[in-house]
């Protein structure tokens, strides 16, 4: 009797599961690659703006798989704050991959209400093309844009970024990537705080690649 189309299926996703397997097995054999400078020394002052470090406990340290990361808050003369955040993998697997905002952010209680993108003005480059997000939680609001950059790629995609994590995993041996996350509260109107956060990624751009292994 036959094999009905269901058992084909059945079988066709189980070796394609059984070779992704083998394939995620092959990244956790991968040398660590360290970051290119540690991030505790990226600029505390960009523009007009001057940072201070919000350093993280222990206990989320260890929850995040952190080694390298970059968490502060930046304030500029008028008074205005926004948050930066890079964390950096130098080697990712089953358990210390990055933590998305694009999950972690609804974990939190932050519910998006409006998804769009972001160009971000990269000297001697096209625009760089970013996630924006107006997320809420109860009276609150911020704009956050983030992107993946790594292995001499910026990335918007989750999805995106886990295919080119295997790719480079097998061809190149490297799974090293970092999250870029800013935080901007919407205090008024959210055309400003997005205006603010682009601007304040324009400024920090120049300095990424010294941090993130290119």
């Amino acid at each position: 009797m036959p094999d009905s189309p269901a058992s084909s299926r059945l079988l066709f996703a189980l070796v394609f599961l059984l070779a992704l397997f083998g394939l995620l097995h092959a990244l956790m054999a991968q040398p660590a690659v360290p970051p290119t400078l540690s991030l505790r020394l990226f600029p505390m002052r960009l523009g007009g703006w001057q940072g201070k470090n919000q350093p993280f406990s222990a206990h989320v340290l260890a929850a995040l798989g952190l080694r390298d990361y970059l968490n502060r808050v930046y304030t500029n003369p008028a008074g205005r704050v926004l948050g930066f955040y890079i964390a950096y993998y130098p080697r990712q697997k089953f358990g210390t991959d990055i933590h998305s905002p694009k999950h972690c952010l609804p974990g939190s209680g932050w519910e998006p209400i409006a998804v769009q993108s972001a160009a971000i003005p990269v000297p001697g480059s096209a625009p760089a093309r970013v996630n924006s997000y107006l997320v809420e939680r109860g009276w609150q609001r911020d704009l956050v844009l983030y992107w993946f950059q790594g292995r001499g790629r910026v990335l918007r995609s989750e999805l995106q970024g886990k295919w080119f994590q295997i790719w480079d995993g097998l061809v190149r041996r490297r799974s090293d990537e970092a999250l870029v996350r800013i935080v901007v509260p919407v205090t008024g109107s959210r055309v400003a705080a997005r205006r603010r956060a682009i601007a304040f990624a324009r400024l920090a751009w120049p300095h990424l690649r010294a941090y993130i292994p290119n």
